[in-house]
């Protein structure tokens, strides 16, 4: 009869481990007209997901053209960037490490050949930004990896532990936990992002494999038990997943706070609003714009400040990066 107690038991040591090490704390979201403690689009961008996104690096470039440091050119619908100055002596690492690798041997980038001009230096680009987010600026806290790989060795373990019991047989127990560890990675890996096909492609592949490992299960048992410890099993190992999946706490609630917040302003902002701030600030429009493309607010954004080459190198963006997802 202990076998009936083993899933449950994971489920509710799960559900307390996901209570202490990965419920957020509430986030007030507070209302900013410009981007919250001077985020640049790549650190923005890093702020919500713990990664870089291709759509963080079109952001970044915008973010040089509202700084006069590049230009945009619509060659009949083909937009490029050239570069038009040099980067500030006190640039973030990050920045240089970019605007170095898109420039290194031309002084113009094709927005359509970006994503390959860039990939091989993506995860030093990646790192380089964390350095921004550390201690207590860190986006999520740094034992969150170790604590989900406890929580997965509990699930696939008590799942064994069924298995076996309920007359599986070893080999084949072993090959549903390989299964499970696959799909269980596949599917973090790609939680928190959820920004490209990438991550995407994760995430169905996770599903896939949970649910294979899953459904092999439940035959099993069907097979070798009652119908309602079946049932107990499907539940308690569904219970399972979720806590697995956001095991990840955000540590800086004030500043995600304030990116909410700000997001919030570009996607509700009324014409009215803009054109004041606008008179206030000329530039007003053009610093915000990179932060809205990030936000998928680029077009409406650029669309209210009525410049065409803007505007067609927003649209351009926004159909590769379709493409790209698609």
């Amino acid at each position: 009869m202990w076998i009936w107690f083993v899933m449950p038991g994971c489920a509710i040591v799960l559900i307390i481990m996901w209570y202490i090490f990965g419920r957020d704390k509430k986030t007030i979201s507070t209302i900013t007209t410009s981007p919250p403690e001077g985020l640049d689009p790549l650190e923005m961008d890093y702020a919500q997901i713990a990664t870089i996104s291709d759509r963080g690096i079109y952001a970044q470039l915008l973010f040089w053209v509202s700084k006069g440091i590049l230009s945009v050119k619509d060659d009949d619908g083909r937009i490029s960037m050239f570069r038009t100055g040099r980067l500030p002596d006190d640039a973030p690492a990050h920045q240089t490490l970019l605007f170095e690798d898109l420039f290194a041997s031309s002084d113009i980038v094709w927005l359509d050949q970006l994503p390959s001009n860039v990939s091989d230096h993506k995860r030093e680009l990646c790192d380089k930004v964390s350095e921004r987010f550390t201690g207590k600026n860190a986006v999520v806290q740094d034992d969150t990896m170790s604590v989900t790989m406890t929580a997965m060795a509990i699930l696939i373990i008590s799942a064994f532990v069924v298995e076996v019991t309920a007359g599986a047989g070893v080999l084949i127990s072993f090959l549903l936990g390989a299964i499970l560890f696959t799909g269980l990675v596949f599917l973090q890996n790609g939680a928190l992002g959820f920004r490209s096909k990438h991550d995407r492609f994760e995430l169905i592949c996770g599903t896939v494999f949970v649910a294979l490992s899953l459904a092999v299960d439940l035959v099993l048992l069907e097979v070798h038990t009652s119908r309602m410890f079946t049932a107990l099993f499907a539940i308690c190992f569904i219970i399972c997943i979720p806590c697995i999946l956001f095991m990840e706490r955000r540590v800086n609630q004030h500043l995600y706070g304030q990116i909410l917040g700000f997001r919030e302003f570009i996607e509700t902002a009324e014409w009215d609003q803009l054109k004041r701030l606008s008179e206030e600030d000329p530039g007003y429009g053009m610093d915000i714009l990179p932060y809205a493309l990030l936000f998928n607010m680029g077009t409406r954004w650029t669309a209210a400040f009525e410049n065409k080459t803007i505007y067609a190198c927003v649209e351009e963006i926004e159909k590769i990066e379709e493409q790209n997802e698609g």
